[in-house]
Order: C-alpha cells, then sequence, then structure tokens
C-alpha cells in the first residue's frame, strides 16, 4: 500500500487478455472502485485492444479514453525517417521510402501501420543495412542478413523482434562482464 500522502500510477496492461468476460469485469468493477473518490490515491492506465463498449462502461464517465490510431502514410514515413536519422542511418528520407515501397503491397501493409509494428518493421530494416554494410567479411551477424527471407507472419516478426532484444541484451551482459574483468 502507498503512504497515506504518497500517490500511485499503475499501469494495467492488456485488459483484453483476461479471457473470461466475468473475470475482467471483476477487474473493471475493483479499478471503478479506487477511482471513485474526487481525489483517488490511484491512477490507472489500462491498455486493451478493443473491447465492447459496455464493457468499458463499468469504469464511469470520468475515465478518459483514447484509441491508438493507425499511421496514414505520411505519419508512417515522417516516423519512418526520423527513426532511421536517430539510428545514424544514411539517406534516412530515401530508406523511409524504400521501407514504405516494401511494405505497401506485402502482408506487412496494414501492420505497418500499428505503431509498435512500425517500429519493429524499421529497426529490422535498420538491421539490414547494418548487415549490407558489414557484409560477412567483418563477421557481424544480423538476425536477418540480406541473404535470408524478411520474415513473413506477424509471429516470424516478434520472434525476429524477441530475439533480437535478447542478443543486444547478452551483448550489453556481456561487453558490462568483460569491463569488470579488466577492472580487476
Amino acid at each position: 500500500r502507498p503512504r497515506p500522502d504518497a500517490h500511485w500510477l499503475l499501469l494495467v496492461d492488456g485488459l483484453d487478455e483476461i479471457i473470461d468476460p466475468a473475470r475482467r469485469g471483476a477487474v473493471l468493477g475493483r479499478l471503478a472502485a479506487l477511482t471513485a473518490d474526487d481525489s483517488p490515491v490511484h491512477q490507472f492506465v489500462v491498455t486493451s485492444r478493443p473491447l465492447p463498449a459496455w464493457e468499458l462502461d463499468r469504469l464511469g464517465n470520468k475515465v478518459d479514453r483514447l484509441e491508438l490510431q493507425p499511421f496514414d502514410r505520411a505519419d508512417l514515413r515522417s516516423f519512418a525517417v526520423d527513426w532511421f536519422k536517430i539510428g545514424d542511418v544514411p539517406s534516412p528520407e530515401q530508406q523511409a521510402e524504400h521501407l514504405l515501397a516494401q511494405t505497401e503491397h506485402s502482408n506487412f501493409a496494414a501492420l505497418v501501420r500499428v505503431p509498435f509494428m512500425a517500429t519493429i518493421l524499421c529497426d529490422l530494416h535498420r538491421q539490414r543495412l547494418a548487415s549490407e554494410e558489414t557484409g560477412p567479411a567483418r563477421g557481424d551477424v544480423h538476425p536477418f542478413p540480406v541473404d535470408t527471407e524478411r520474415p513473413d507472419s506477424r509471429g516470424a516478426l516478434y520472434q525476429w523482434f524477441t530475439d533480437m532484444l535478447q542478443e543486444q541484451q547478452f551483448e550489453a551482459d556481456l561487453t558490462a562482464a568483460e569491463g569488470e574483468s579488466f577492472d580487476n
């Protein structure tokens, strides 16, 4: 429990993943009870895929509801350009157009409009460009080298992303361990 003078912001992520509507309703009822006070100690951010409006009505009318909108082409282009700039990708505008052209008529055309999926696809594109630049001569290993197929499904894309995150974590842990061994 928070101290009497402390305020908490709690994230409830994936409400829709509670499969049983009765259990999901119980969670919503508990959240509604905790936020009913005019000066609640708890503030909540609840994320969910779309649910029936009547389920969310349990939270009351004082609760703001926001819906994440998909990117349109201009939003996606702007996002990709910014992502590539931050990632030090040469010619970010050209690479954004290249990514848009690759995904426009692919099975990722709808997925790339979702901001999280756009992030993953931008990073995949960035990794492939790095693979092309370094090539096998330097011995660099990338999750999807240029001579392999791109992920062809949402599941394969998620697998690539989690593998990449795990590899980055492993490299960070290894670098830290190497640093510690040199310090001793």
